[in-house]
């Protein structure tokens, strides 16, 4: 039924949303900072610790996409179904979300285990950076299924607007890794000096450390639960609702990860200098991002529940505000980027090079960081939120295989340009997708709901 008011004022905007950005955002900047802290203790080793690193957990990097693809379009549902207070269906649409995502992961685990070297192959000609990511991968691969469960849970649980308790294990994680890296990495408190392979079996303690918290507050909150029988079970016209938005989301998460999987072969191919620059720089650049993430999420959790529950006009209302806190959000990252060019390369033992390739792209990515904050709240808040999946996936494929992907490969392949045209222009994607995401957002397209009476079907076809 069509709520009557549909304005909502600022003050009590932000008092709904604040409580779900903040932590979201925190999260994100958790998440973001395990990174910085792989890079600012491998940076110490060098050029050839980072780059290998960078390169290793390309593969870490496609499986966290893809499991963000699966949550995207399984948060679509459970938002919407959660807002017609239906948990039933909610933990039905979880279960299907970690059947997709574990078959994911164990593959990808054994092949990183047996194969790493001819993965690492695909990102670089260079025998060292290939060796050293390959044991970097090898090493990192026993998180993959780790993260099958605990990123599909927690992403189901920040669904409803649960956040908190992943926020706290995030936290938690941090610290382990933080805490063995600086132990395993140079050797410390008896341990030996395992470098690139000490980095990764800090990742693999701190996922473990997720898993526990998510394993106990699973038990103790049973907000939603994770139900095992329901994980191979047949889940009828519930399980062809969750192909319909999981499969565009996750597309789209794959197209982004593998073009800028393919983007980091292009920089592997300018050499370890490039590599660690672009490294080091687009660390900072998604730490500063983390608010663009939290109020993305935010939105979906706002905007879905309002729609779910038929009151369209103020899911419209809060998508409109949190575009317009989205902007601000974007400008303040944009800064903040912009403020690490005198700082980081300080932090890092890198080449001259190095150095000079990291404070040009802080410098380039403090307005691209403007441009994609917004994108970012249109693609992966409203736009998901009122189940509008497959316009996002269309356009992203279009920029970042032919923007990102294209321009870059032809700058460094073909014209020979200087590297850094070529960094700028494996960036260059936000210019193209902002003015068309504002237009598809004005026609209201995701402005729905798309639940239905009886979403598990009597045909139990699969």
């Amino acid at each position: 039924m069509e709520q009557r008011t549909d304005r909502v004022s600022w003050r009590t905007f932000l008092g709904l949303a604040l409580p779900l950005l903040l932590p979201l955002s925190l999260r994100s900047v958790l998440n973001s900072a395990v990174a910085i802290a792989d890079v600012l203790m491998l940076g110490r080793l060098g050029d050839t610790a980072l780059s290998a690193a960078s390169l290793g957990g390309q593969v870490r990097l496609i499986l966290t996409m893809v499991f963000s693809g699966l949550v995207s379009g399984a948060s679509i549902l459970i938002a919407q179904y959660w807002g017609r207070g239906d948990r039933g269906t909610v933990e039905r649409v979880l279960a299907i979300a970690l059947r997709f995502s574990l078959l994911i992961a164990v593959p990808a685990l054994l092949v990183s285990l047996l194969t790493p070297g001819t993965v690492l192959r695909l990102y670089t000609d260079d025998p060292l950076l290939a060796a050293a990511g390959a044991e970097y991968l090898r090493y990192v691969s026993p998180a993959f299924p780790i993260m099958a469960v605990t990123d599909i849970y927690w992403g189901a649980v920040g669904a409803v607007g649960r956040v908190k308790a992943s926020t706290a294990g995030r936290l938690l994680a941090l610290g382990v890794n933080v805490a063995l890296n600086a132990v395993l990495i140079f050797g410390k408190l008896g341990f030996p000096a395992l470098g690139v392979r000490g980095a990764a079996a800090a990742t693999v303690c701190a996922r473990l450390t997720e898993l526990l918290v998510m394993a106990v507050y699973c038990r103790r909150r049973r907000d939603i639960r994770i139900r095992p029988e329901l994980i191979l079970s047949r889940q009828g016209g519930l399980f062809r609702d969750f192909l319909r938005y999981a499969v565009p989301t996750t597309l789209n998460d794959l197209v982004w990860v593998t073009g800028y999987s393919m983007t980091g072969a292009i920089l592997g191919r300018l050499g370890a200098d490039a590599v660690a620059a672009s490294s080091a720089a687009s660390q900072v650049r998604e730490i500063m991002l983390s608010c663009s993430y939290g109020a993305a999420g935010a939105s979906a959790v706002l905007v879905g529940t309002a729609l779910g529950s038929g009151r369209l006009r103020l899911g419209e209302e809060y998508g409109r505000k949190m575009l317009a806190l989205s902007a601000l959000i974007g400008g303040a990252a944009g800064l903040l980027v912009l403020s690490a060019r005198p700082v980081l390369p300080g932090l890092l033992h890198l080449s001259a090079q190095a150095e000079e390739y990291t404070r040009y792209l802080l410098t380039v990515m403090a307005f691209f960081t403007v441009l994609q904050t917004v994108t970012t709240e249109i693609n992966l808040g409203v736009f998901r939120a009122g189940g509008d999946p497959r316009f996002a996936l269309i356009l992203d494929f279009l920029a970042m295989w032919g923007v990102n992907v294209g321009l870059g490969a032809l700058s460094a392949f073909v014209f020979r340009w200087p590297a850094r045209v070529t960094l700028v222009l494996i960036l260059s994607d936000e210019v193209v997708k902002l003015p068309i995401l504002l237009w598809r957002y004005g026609k209201k397209i995701w402005v729905r709901d798309i639940t239905r009476p009886d979403p598990v079907l009597t045909d139990n076809t699969v």
